[in-house]
């Protein structure tokens, strides 16, 4: 099930509110049953899931629009959100039965296997954007986002990352636009954050059972990290936008390059030391490189349109 409400308010001609909540609901009831008597199962084996996952989002944003003197144009937005996720599981299993055609957990011959998650997970976020444009040709573009993650230990739960861009259309000063119709350069530097997995700061212990009618428990074998640093990913951008006979073979050329730092992996550990991986902060991981695309329209009638891209 997926439902949301949205409402906007006009506080002024160039003022708007909108809010927004939305729900996203998933439900799984599955069950696995294998009967008495095969090679593989002599004594049968039952397994049933129950898991239900909820994620609420909640948002609010002030958008505003406004030209300036007939040359400058503004618009930005300011906003602020809340997404929590809300999943459980259940899941039994029975791995001998009692009697034959009988898929139910109380056709047990034996303890049936109980486990039981909860997973939750918040975040906030305060984000804004501005783009400022001089006469439909030069544009500002920028942006700023600060989330709050509560996967993450309370002295590092805060992470920014803004980013910055300009673009010129070049192609608006042109006199004649016969053979070259559109033509943009643009530029950006932006910074992304990343959270961590939920439950990534502590060790805790699991049920595995009874063993001579007494519960016993396991420490987890992947140590968790109270120190963990939230991700963070910069990248440079460069690009060159063209169009050529009113758009009907466009060019598109793209330099960039990313740097990501603090990533939250899982490395493997030595086994003395009891645990066979553990989650860390490490790395710098860069990625550079130059796409192109080019668009064709060789034949465009009212009934037929044949496109070409290349990459």
């Amino acid at each position: 099930f997926i439902g949301g409400v949205t409402a906007t308010v006009d506080l002024a001609s160039f003022l708007k509110l909108r809010t927004q909540a939305a729900l996203d609901y998933e439900f799984l009831n599955a069950y696995q049953y294998k009967e008495k008597g095969g090679n593989k199962n002599l004594n049968g084996y039952y397994y049933d899931r129950n898991q239900n996952n909820q994620r609420w989002n909640y948002e609010a944003m002030l958008m505003f629009n406004k030209n300036f003197n007939k040359d400058f144009t503004l618009t930005a937005n300011l906003a602020s959100s809340y997404a929590y996720v809300n999943s459980s599981v259940r899941e039994q299993v029975m791995n001998m039965l009692l009697n034959h055609d009988m898929p139910s957990i109380s056709n047990a011959n034996t303890i049936p296997i109980a486990r039981e998650s909860l997973t939750l997970q918040r975040t906030l976020s305060v984000y804004g954007s501005a783009t400022l444009g001089y006469r439909n040709y030069l544009y500002l573009d920028m942006t700023g986002r600060n989330d709050w993650s509560s996967t993450l230990p309370p002295d590092n739960d805060s992470y920014f990352y803004p980013s910055l861009g300009a673009s010129f259309v070049f192609s608006q000063l042109l006199k004649h636009k016969n053979l070259l119709s559109y033509g943009k350069v643009r530029v950006s530097v932006a910074g992304v954050g990343n959270s961590a997995s939920p439950y990534s700061l502590f060790n805790t212990y699991s049920n595995t059972g009874l063993f001579i009618g007494n519960p016993t428990m396991v420490y987890g074998n992947v140590l968790k990290n109270y120190d963990l640093k939230p991700e963070h990913t910069n990248s440079k951008e460069v690009g060159l936008d063209l169009g050529f006979f009113k758009q009907r073979a466009t060019l598109s050329a793209t330099v960039y390059k990313s740097n990501t730092t603090n990533q939250i992996i899982q490395a493997q550990s030595l086994t003395e030391t009891g645990f066979v991986s553990r989650i860390i902060n490490a790395g710098n991981i860069q990625n550079k490189g130059i796409e192109i695309t080019a668009d064709f329209s060789p034949i465009q009638t009212k009934d037929f349109n044949w496109d070409v891209t290349v990459h």
